[in-house]
């Protein structure tokens, strides 16, 4: 059966440097983007209905344990919970392991701040996509980047949030998912200081 892809897109964005907090609603800056409408006999994402693991390792003697409709963070020398918290939507789906700061795990509903060294949790987010979170290096700080997908109106993005408490910085519309599909993926990855590699693919099966 061959797999029809609605909207490939690979988009890089910038997210300027500013002088001062009061300038940071100027928000992301559109660098350069390729889009095309193609068809494969491959898969070529992974299916939102795949099951997801249930417990992954965060960082040295952390592991996240997913149980119904809630996520544990667990020592794993001792074997004590050392905290919790509620999911809206299960299925972990990525672990951001920066080499500073916290860890963040991405569920199908949530974006979770997890300290690495005492396996408190910070904040909890909601996340709208399929695919990974980044921590994304601004000047002489960072951010943590996600992708949204709004499943009414068609469309996705980027959103950035202050790593410390999760409050929302900035966010830019990437354009349109094409409307209906049942493959989703958008990946992120981290393209220079301030630049965000988007590679997004929506489709049908």
């Amino acid at each position: 059966m061959s797999r029809w892809l609605i909207a490939l897109a690979v988009v890089v964005v910038s997210r300027p440097v500013v002088a001062d907090a009061a300038d940071a609603a100027t928000g992301f800056v559109l660098e350069q983007a390729h889009r095309k409408v193609t068809t494969s006999s491959s898969v070529v994402a992974p299916s939102s209905a795949e099951p997801s693991l249930a417990t992954v390792p965060l960082a040295d003697h952390l592991l996240a344990v997913e149980r119904p409709g809630m996520l544990d963070v667990v020592d794993t020398r001792t074997g004590r919970t050392v905290a919790s918290t509620p999911l809206a939507l299960g299925g972990i789906q990525s672990v951001c392991r920066p080499h500073r700061g916290d860890l963040l795990v991405k569920t199908h509903g949530d974006l979770v701040s997890i300290d690495r060294t005492t396996g408190d949790i910070r904040w909890v987010q909601p996340a709208t996509s399929h695919g990974n979170a980044i921590v994304a290096p601004r000047g002489d700080r960072t951010e943590v980047v996600d992708a949204w997908v709004d499943r009414e109106t068609h469309r996705y993005g980027l959103v950035s949030r202050d790593p410390r408490t999760g409050r929302e910085l900035a966010r830019i519309d990437l354009g349109s998912t094409s409307g209906w599909y049942d493959i989703e993926s958008v990946q992120l990855a981290p393209d220079g200081p301030g630049d965000v590699l988007v590679s997004a693919l929506f489709g049908v099966d």
